[in-house]
């Protein structure tokens, strides 16, 4: 059988061989009657211009498209001899002609070289021959002997003409709105109704997908909405609802056990999972309310009031925050750990890490600030305010810290630690009861008792002031412009011209006040100096009444 020989085209090598002159496909027949995939090809090589005369190791590809792509199949060929530059091999790639296009690409080097392969390009194109390759099971259409047999059997034996079905047009017709086609295309105006079970290998895409009571993932139920007006998602989430409405929980497990509860939120694997009949609670994070029984609770945070159960009205905030209240009401703790000793105490609002941790049944309480506490389990009415601050009493203010580093006064039932320069004013509206402890501002502008002690004092001496003074000291009446109440007493100003010690200066060395304390220094010297002046009266008064009694004894002064 003739072959065909494409025309010759030059191709550039990388390494000795310079060119490939033509390469002839033969698809020759092995056997007269059914052929296999095997087939002839003829090429002829030329080195350094020259035809080539060696061995040669080849690599034949083949590709489905003239450039790029990935190889169909590969054969290798080693040690194949070219003379005078022409080569023959036989190739076998198997079933890979199914009509479609195909290209040869080569690569070859001298037999036995270490050198890499060199590909020749371009790859070539794979013609038809006059002669194709039959089919092995094509023999068997010869049992065919005319258009009413197959494979040697009448039509009557495997048609049954007759059949009323084989003309009988029957619903739904093929492209009808009521045919659904199984195509990649979407079908428009179609709608399907299925009463089994359906599953779909790939992915299910759809604009609105409706499910009669819930939606499963990996066997277990995700999403739900039973009752009325609720939404359940996550594994077990509302798992028991039954009555109760107006419910969203999110996370595995969050209020499983809610049957009749109602208007409730639940974020978290296990948040309210304890919850059964009761309304209106908020819990986000793991575990938070965990074991809640009760109403009107607001839990956020990492097991925050989990083991609330009868505990109703209380707001925690924060990792653990509240974890150990039982039974209290009315509570308020914001922070990590803020009251997580809680158990049964009410009406307590601690703001801050840790705050108030230690208070267990104590109520009314109010702590403020980082680590600030009750240093009691069961404190009422008690406050600490500032970082580190601690109340040890009840009914009783703190301020700041207590420690040997700062500095405590108490004035009523106010305790205050530190420096409190930055307070411009601090209001008491109620008062305790009579004391005998003054209260002083010092220099550092803190509140201070009034101390007299020579320990606290240099550079000593008499001071003597006094009837000169308080003779130049003018009292006055005068009404307060802040609340309009009327008063007596000194005007700063003019006792500073009489004395610059009995005043006070404010910050921006104004004149404020009147040393009324130190007012009484000055009135002992003015009584010391009166003393003084009665007795030499006195001594004069004395001596005249000698004089008088030596000659008139009988005067009444003189009996």
């Amino acid at each position: 059988m003739p072959t065909r020989r494409p025309p010759e085209k030059p191709m550039r090598k990388k390494t000795q061989i310079k060119r490939l002159i033509f390469v002839i496909v033969l698809l020759t027949p092995l056997i007269g009657a059914a052929q296999t995939t095997e087939f002839t090809y003829q090429g002829k090589l030329l080195d350094s211009a020259m035809p080539a005369n060696a061995n040669y190791d080849f690599e034949f590809r083949l590709f489905g498209t003239g450039a790029g792509g990935a190889a169909i199949a590969t054969q290798t060929r080693s040690g194949v001899s070219v003379s005078n530059g022409i080569f023959t091999v036989q190739l076998d790639f198997g079933g890979q002609f199914d009509g479609t296009s195909r290209w040869l690409e080569i690569a070859v080097k001298p037999a036995g070289s270490p050198n890499p392969l060199t590909v020749l390009i371009p790859r070539q194109a794979i013609t038809s021959t006059p002669h194709s390759i039959r089919a092995l099971s094509a023999a068997r259409a010869d049992l065919t002997t005319n258009s009413l047999q197959l494979g040697g059997l009448n039509a009557g034996q495997y048609v049954v003409t007759t059949d009323t079905r084989l003309t009988d047009a029957r619903n739904p017709l093929a492209n009808s709105a009521n045919y659904i086609q199984n195509t990649a295309s979407q079908q428009t105006s179609s709608d399907f109704n299925v009463s089994g079970n359906g599953r779909a290998g790939g992915s299910l895409t759809a604009n609105v997908v409706q499910a009669t009571s819930q939606f499963n993932l990996a066997g277990e139920r995700v999403m739900s909405n039973p009752g009325t007006g609720n939404f359940f998602a996550g594994s077990f989430a509302g798992l028991s609802n039954t009555s109760g409405s107006n419910n969203s929980f999110f996370g595995r497990s969050a209020g499983s056990n809610n049957t009749a509860g109602s208007r409730n939120s639940f974020f978290g694997n296990n948040a309210g999972s304890s919850s059964t009949t009761f309304n209106d609670n908020a819990f986000f994070g793991h575990q938070s309310g965990l074991n809640n029984i009760a109403s009107n609770n607001s839990f956020f945070g990492s097991n925050a009031g989990s083991e609330n159960t009868v505990g109703n009205e209380n707001s925690f905030f924060g990792a653990a925050a509240g974890a150990a209240t039982i039974g209290g009401d009315d509570n308020s703790f914001f922070g990590r750990n803020a009251g997580s000793a809680n158990t049964e105490g009410n009406s307590n609002t601690f703001f801050g890490y840790q705050a108030g941790n230690s208070n267990a049944t104590g109520s009314s309480n109010t702590v403020i600030g980082t680590n600030a506490d009750v240093g009691a389990t069961n404190l009422n009415f008690a406050t600490a305010i500032g970082a580190g601050s601690v109340v040890n009493t009840n009914n009783t203010i703190a301020l700041g810290r207590s420690d040997a580093s700062d500095t405590v006064r108490v004035f009523g039932g106010m305790v205050v630690g530190g420096d409190i320069a930055a307070l411009n004013r601090i209001s008491v509206s109620v008062l305790g009861a009579a004391g005998s402890i003054n209260l002083c501002w010092n220099s550092f502008v803190q509140i201070a008792t009034c101390s007299s002690s020579l320990r606290y004092k240099t550079s000593v001496q008499a001071f003597n002031g006094g009837l000169d003074l308080v003779r130049r000291l003018r009292p006055i009446s005068f009404t307060w412009r802040d609340g309009g109440m009327q008063d007596v007493g000194f005007g700063a100003e003019e006792v500073e011209k009489v004395e610059p010690l009995l005043v006070t200066y404010n910050a921006g060395g104004e004149i404020e006040g009147v040393k009324y304390g130190q007012m009484s220094a000055v009135l002992v010297n003015s009584i010391q100096q009166q003393q003084q002046i009665i007795e030499q009266q006195q001594r004069q008064i004395d001596a005249l009444k000698k004089l008088v009694c030596l000659t008139h004894a009988q005067a009444e002064v003189c009996k």
